[in-house]
């Protein structure tokens, strides 16, 4: 489906109605989700946090959480219903985002994406009450989504100080499934562990003061959770037959 992302108004969108999502199937096709160091913890006791460049020629990146093991493959979103704990903020945005009204950005617009199946006038919560003032829904969603935009610049703050410290390094995988077949995902980088425990005192002690090091070990023992990715294929395989 193709997104149809408009400014909210409050005439348009009078009697515009958001359903709640079980399944988050607007992520279906993608095997990357945005995560921000602000949910670090509680996405790493269900899926690997990893990096990732922005673009193929960029020398920026993004922390993302790996939900499969081929390009465009969602082993947790769109199924029966989302079965995990804890759901990433980018997903529970949905389908609401914020943008920019000029090229200088002093002004942010709320916007929503009236192709989502979510977005109908029959069922959910209203965004604009009879008087055309903002639902608590909507305040809330709309503090939620732009508290968002805000923690994707923190984040990239600590992804360049990691990059500054040469931190972040490529580590390229290969998993194993118990058939026997192997995926190999390219493209992925990681904090390495062992720089980070020869760092200077000096060096470490910076980190320390920042209030980083929950998130970094946050995301280094979250790479252990792709092995639960990888049962998970193994379950999409035998449901396929």
């Amino acid at each position: 489906m193709n997104e149809k992302i408009v400014p909210l108004n409050k005439e348009q969108h009078a009697k515009t109605r958001i359903k709640p999502s079980t399944n988050f199937a607007h992520g279906a096709g993608q095997h990357l989700i945005p995560v921000v160091i602000h949910e670090y913890v509680q996405v790493s006791a269900e899926l690997p946090i990893i990096f990732v460049r922005e673009s193929a020629e960029s020398e920026r990146f993004i922390s993302c959480t790996l939900m499969g093991l081929s390009q465009g493959e969602n082993l947790y979103c769109g199924g029966d219903g989302w079965d995990e704990p804890y759901v990433p903020s980018a997903l529970r945005n949905f389908p609401l985002s914020i943008a920019k009204a000029d090229q200088e950005g002093k002004e942010l617009l709320v916007c929503i994406d009236e192709s989502s199946d979510l977005v109908n006038k029959k069922e959910g919560e209203l965004l604009f009450d009879a008087k055309g003032e903002q639902t608590e829904f909507l305040k809330k969603r709309t503090e939620q989504t732009g508290r968002f935009i805000e923690n994707m610049q923190i984040t990239a703050n600590f992804i360049n100080f990691m990059k500054e410290k040469e931190l972040l390094v490529s580590n390229d995988l290969t998993v194993k499934l118990e058939n026997g077949d192997n995926y190999n995902i390219n493209g992925i980088f990681r904090i390495d562990e062992e720089k980070l425990s020869k760092m200077s005192t000096e060096d470490f002690e910076d980190i320390r003061q920042k209030g980083l090091l929950p998130a970094i070990y946050a995301h280094l023992n979250s790479l252990q959770q792709i092995q639960r990715v990888a049962r998970k294929k193994m379950q999409a395989v035998a449901k396929a037959g």
